[in-house]
């Protein structure tokens, strides 16, 4: 179980972060979409990648924040609950002692309870969501395999510095694909 725990740890704090940047890019499609900006495809590609870039380096962020914090503020509290049991010692939170203990442990509770297995459902759900995860992972091998038997049994047509234009005929539609040194277009031979 204590082998589990900093994985499903990980699990959750990886959807949240996930949800965080969906509503992120969701605002700024918002915002670009009632803009003057709304025919602007190159910048939205642009926005679109900053938001993923933010998204990756995000835990790095919240780390520095966090030492920067300690350095600049040594006695101020910077996690949220070190900033709710401050707010509640103050008085601002008007709850009984309990509720507001229990308030603070919840994740922690639903985490024992999901890696105790006490509801079956969540078993289920647990085991539908690896199912899943293991179909998904089998698709995108399975793609990334005929990708690759694609571009290799193409001719290789031209060449620039970072591009290779091929001809096959396999192929009913042009596509373009990015290896992890070229940029590869296939053209259909007729």
């Amino acid at each position: 179980m204590t082998v589990i725990k900093p994985a499903l740890d990980l699990f959750i704090d990886a959807n949240i972060l996930l949800v965080l940047a969906y509503c992120l890019w969701r605002v700024a499609q918002a915002i670009i979409q009632n803009g003057p900006l709304k025919s602007d495809h190159t910048c939205q590609l642009v926005l679109l990648k900053s938001v993923f870039a933010l998204t990756l380096i995000s835990p790095l962020l919240a780390h520095a924040g966090v030492l920067i914090g300690n350095v600049v503020f040594p006695n101020t509290p910077l996690t949220l609950s070190d900033i709710a049991v401050a707010a509640y010692l103050r008085g601002d939170i008007a709850l009984p002692a309990a509720d507001f203990e229990t308030m603070l442990k919840a994740r922690r509770h639903v985490t024992m309870e999901v890696l105790m297995g006490q509801y079956p459902w969540v078993t289920a759900l647990i085991g539908l969501l690896v199912a899943g995860s293991f179909v998904q992972l089998v698709r995108l091998i399975r793609s990334a395999a005929r990708l690759h038997n694609a571009i290799e049994g193409s001719y290789l047509w031209r060449r620039t510095q970072k591009v290779d234009i091929r001809i096959s005929d396999t192929v009913f539609a042009p596509f373009a694909g990015r290896g992890v040194f070229r940029r590869h277009i296939v053209l259909p031979s007729r």
